[in-house]
């Protein structure tokens, strides 16, 4: 199995980079963080010339950076194409030819998944970083301290992978790409708002897309949490929805 896994993985990497999936993924990346982060450099530079905001400040810095979370998008939809879109692109058979193991195909794809996200991920820290520096120089990065930068890198890297990982399980599940964009959009631009509303305080907060997501980075918490413990609440979805994706489409190809 494990020649056949890293044969498969192989054969997936090849698909994602030679239809340029990648290339377009980091390109969308770079250009929507620096179009996020240009905009709040720019609204940051207006408001600290009217004495409003201090440039050099925690706050600033923590704001600027976490533009990159914009990422979170690109690894998700990429991961959508990279798990449902085969069919739709014409190449769901090459992959078979190493192993027509349903599971093996899966865990090969996220495998490209991580990696992509991780990739995804790398451009849209360092771009925010480099937004950072332009607009608040060395001082003010400074004042965020190298734990705390270090934090934010590790917490938008961590984001990145997960989401990617939810886009790639929730694709999985229905087996179909545009379905699941149509649906992750709907989600994310109210259905989730919609079923928070409808939980107790504060249990919407536990939703992927509240406090697991937003704390990572040092966002207001509802529930008061820190971090790591973001992350582990972020990873709980992630482990929970991969696994129920993976289940779906390893049944319905077996």
């Amino acid at each position: 199995m494990r020649r056949a896994l890293v044969a498969t993985t192989r054969a997936e990497w090849r698909q994602v980079t030679s239809s340029r999936r990648l290339p377009f993924a980091l390109a969308a990346s770079a250009l929507l963080t620096l179009a996020l982060g240009g905009a709040a450099a720019w609204n940051h530079r207006q408001l600290a010339a009217q004495g409003v905001v201090d440039l050099d400040s925690v706050g600033a810095g923590r704001e600027l950076l976490t533009n990159a979370s914009v990422m979170y998008l690109v690894a998700a939809l990429t991961a959508m194409v990279v798990v449902a879109g085969d069919r739709r692109l014409g190449v769901a058979a090459t992959t078979s030819l190493f192993s027509p193991r349903p599971s093996v195909r899966m865990y090969a794809k996220l495998i490209v998944v991580v990696v992509t996200a991780v990739a995804i991920a790398m451009v849209g820290v360092a771009i925010a970083l480099a937004i950072t520096l332009v607009t608040i120089g060395g001082s003010g990065l400074g004042a965020l301290g190298v734990r705390q930068v270090v934090g934010l890198v590790a917490g938008l890297m961590v984001g990145a992978i997960c989401w990617g990982l939810i886009g790639a399980g929730i694709a999985a599940a229905t087996g179909n790409l545009v379905a699941t964009a149509v649906g992750y959009f709907a989600w994310l631009l109210g259905g989730e708002a919609l079923v928070a509303g409808a939980l107790p305080d504060p249990w919407g907060a536990v939703l992927p897309g509240g406090d697991p997501t937003w704390a990572l980075t040092g966002e207001a918490s509802a529930l008061d949490v820190t971090g790591p413990q973001a992350a582990a609440m972020l990873a709980a979805w992630t482990i929970g929805v991969v696994a129920v994706g993976a289940a779906l489409s390893i049944r319905r190809r077996a």
